[in-house]
């Protein structure tokens, strides 16, 4: 499975140390250019990026086709953040990726009618899906993003774990 990522999946995924569980679950882990830029430059990320991230490389005449589409959608869109609409237009128009990671409720809600968009706190069902984590596993890993200073989408998170139990 491949998957393209903004950049606050990777934040939020280093904040409780599960940066390690992406390369178990996905084969494939591309960034569009300003989101690779980002995490690059974050201390948390910078080493995970490094050796688990691809960056989109695209030829000048794709790069200009690439930025003239994300523009087009993100005033489509109305979204303030320019880099959800890179990994969109990555996702919909130039990679061969089966989903997209994001670490936003916004996100579901405006790209998943376009694809396949997986929030962070919708991870362990895939580690369940493909044998790396066990029920309890899940359940850990939900608490460990609402342990978080702030919680991560506490509401959310809440519920999916009334559901495991």
């Amino acid at each position: 499975m491949k998957c393209v990522t903004n950049t606050s999946p990777l934040s939020w995924l280093g904040r409780i140390g599960r940066l390690g569980l992406l390369p178990e679950l996905y084969d494939e882990i591309y960034a569009p250019t300003m989101v690779f830029k980002q995490l690059k430059d974050h201390d948390q990320t910078r080493d995970f990026v490094s050796n688990y991230v691809t960056p989109i490389n695209l030829s000048d005449k794709e790069k200009r086709r690439f930025n003239k589409v994300a523009r087009r959608w993100h005033r489509k869109l109305g979204l303030d953040d320019i880099a959800e609409v890179e990994v969109f237009i990555a996702y919909q128009f130039f990679l061969n990726v089966d989903e997209m990671l994001f670490a936003n409720k916004q996100a579901e809600e405006i790209f998943g009618a376009y694809g396949k968009v997986r929030d962070i706190a919708d991870i362990p069902e895939l580690a369940e899906e493909l044998g790396k984590f066990t029920r309890n596993d899940s359940i850990r890993f939900l608490e460990e993003l609402l342990r978080l200073n702030p919680p991560y989408r506490t509401p959310y998170v809440t519920e999916k774990l009334m559901r495991l139990r």
